[in-house]
């Protein structure tokens, strides 16, 4: 009996739905740091009518908004210090130190550079930083983004909001499989995927001009099973990429069917285990401080209340006792008996609840990042003294190191796939100059030069600072100390460090050639200032006595002995 294959969509169907079940674990506790820290990045699955342009207020759950402006300092701290826009924060490399040193080699790669770094420029890759990635990574730990090569030649990046993506990694911890699902209008449908691929539902609301009735479509990219190598369209891309709409019963009908040839959706994660296929940030630490900071806010205004609108109590029928500020609760008293409080308030109660919230906040900020990051921002100090430079740059460099460990992730998972797919796009679209005969199967790596990952080089470049200081002052002792000291490695160790361009940077053998050029004029400067003095010494030698001259050479001397005899 040869049993039936089922249709992809069913597989792809199944598939989605088996992604949703492994990650009802992690739901729970993300839609409670979302209600507390990211209430407009995290949304509950829903139909396409319920989550389309939902501009209902999400963050009912806030009262202290410290936690998002903890989030929001840590995000801004996250841009400026690792991809800021307003300086370059990676540049291009060989592994081969040789050819580093080549000129054409090293102008080829920094051009590319500067293509690269335009190319971000003027696409939306850092407003999805600010607004997106960095916000997701510091509370919920997982972002999703999609990275496309538009019209124009550039690219442009789609976020994903938690409650629309499910992802599935390699062993190795790299992801190969994403289910994105959203709400697209009819108008964006028909548009993005073309009339006659759209279900007839969808065709025939845009046949009545009903263009923002809502619909589900799902795109899938998976590791292509069917690759051949040469084949034409999907077929011959490593990764599948298929769409669909999700209420369209023919299963046959795909909305878009396509391949890539780099894996075209980044997920990089703040903190990722080993097995896990989403990451935890520094939201989920600091939940269990957000939500008592709430209940203390909370707690401080019922406080107020009730030492404002103290529960009273009046003559009359028993009633229920009313606690609450401003009610009134009912007994039989005497005659003369006159309204007065029920419970009165110790007014130390709410200092002692502030004490409470000032903690709460002070964990937050520590967790969050954002307490070092301010100290490192701040222009004066307590007392109204300015810091100096080194002050600054060490409390700069204390926020940075202490960040190292996310740079990993962020590095494998966000920038090195970005800039490696970004390379791709322009080179498959003749962006990029021709390269020279020296890199001709040559691979490039990437060099991270953002004051975040300078500033871990730092502690490298003090070493490097104190020995050179240190072989100074030896040689103060024996000068011969200083024939242990490369100083040309010494400065090319520099440049490294602090990401100089290569621009500024003269090639080893501009440099020899400066230092043979600068030799010969101090020989020609040598041998004009002996020819001078040669010819003085003539002149002089001329009308001299020879018994005073032998006497001054000293006439023990064969030689001064036969000038004797010739000036004789």
């Amino acid at each position: 009996m040869v049993t039936k294959t089922p249709k992809l969509r069913i597989i792809l169907r199944q598939r989605l739905e088996d992604l949703k079940r492994d990650r009802k674990t992690w739901d729970e506790d993300v839609r409670e740091i979302g209600e507390h820290m990211a209430p407009y990045r995290v949304h509950d699955e829903g139909s396409a009518k319920e989550l389309r342009n939902d501009g209902r207020r999400r963050d009912a759950e806030i009262i202290n908004p410290r936690p998002l402006r903890a989030r929001a300092t840590l995000n801004a701290g996250m841009q400026s210090g690792l991809t800021s826009p307003a300086r370059p924060w990676f540049g291009l490399t060989v592994s081969n130190k040789e050819l580093r040193k080549v000129p054409a080699v090293r102008m080829y790669l920094d051009q590319v550079k500067e293509i690269m770094l335009e190319i971000l420029q003027l696409s939306n890759w850092y407003d999805v930083l600010a607004n997106s990635v960095y916000p997701d990574l510091s509370s919920i730990g997982t972002a999703s983004l999609d990275m496309r090569d538009d019209d124009r030649g550039g690219v442009t990046f789609v976020p994903h909001r938690w409650g629309e993506y499910w992802v599935d990694r390699s062993i190795e911890g790299e992801p190969e499989v994403h289910f994105w699902r959203r709400p697209w209008t009819v108008r964006q449908i028909v548009e993005e995927f073309g009339y006659d691929n759209c279900s007839p539902m969808v065709r025939k609301n845009w046949d009545e001009h009903r263009f923002n009735v809502a619909f589900t479509v799902i795109r899938a990219v998976y590791h292509n099973r069917e690759l051949r190598a040469g084949a034409i369209g999907v077929d011959g891309m490593p990764w599948a990429s298929m769409w669909w709409e999700e209420t369209n019963p023919n299963m046959d009908k795909w909305l878009r069917k396509s391949g890539f040839r780099e894996f075209p959706t980044l997920v990089p994660g703040w903190s990722i285990d080993p097995g896990d296929n989403y990451g935890r940030g520094p939201g989920w630490e600091i939940l269990g401080a957000c939500k008592a900071l709430q209940h203390h806010e909370l707690a401080k205004a019922t406080i107020i209340d009730l030492m404002k609108e103290p529960p009273t109590v009046l003559k009359g029928a028993f009633e229920s006792v009313n606690l609450l500020p401003g009610g009134t609760t009912r007994l039989e008293l005497g005659e003369d008996a006159d309204v007065r409080p029920l419970h009165l308030v110790d007014p130390r109660a709410i200092g002692e609840v502030r004490q409470e919230i000032a903690e709460l906040e002070r964990q937050i900020d520590a967790g969050m990042y954002s307490n070092l990051w301010l100290a490192a921002l701040r222009d004066s100090e307590a007392g109204g003294q300015r810091p100096t430079a080194t002050e600054v740059q060490a409390r700069k460099t204390e926020v940075f190191l202490m960040l190292g460990p996310l740079l990993q992730n962020l590095e494998r998972d966000l920038l090195h796939p970005m800039i490696a797919r970004l390379y791709a796009i322009l080179e498959r679209n003749n962006r990029l100059p021709d390269p020279p005969e020296e890199l001709a199967g040559t691979e490039f790596s990437v060099e991270f030069i953002s004051i975040l990952h300078t500033a871990q080089r730092t502690a490298a470049a003090a070493g490097l600072q104190a020995f050179v200081e240190e072989v100074l002052k030896t040689s103060q002792i024996d000068p011969q100390v200083l024939d242990k000291v490369d100083v040309d490695a010494v400065a090319d160790q520099f440049a490294t460090m602090y990401g100089v361009s290569p621009e500024v940077i003269r090639s080893s053998k501009e440099v020899e050639q400066l230092r043979a050029a600068r030799a010969q004029a101090q020989r020609a400067k040598e041998e004009g200032e002996a020819a001078v003095m040669a010819a003085r010494g003539m002149r002089d030698l001329s009308g001299a006595d020879p018994e005073r001259l032998a006497q001054m050479v000293g006439a023990a001397s064969p030689i001064a002995a036969a000038q004797s005899e010739v000036l004789q």
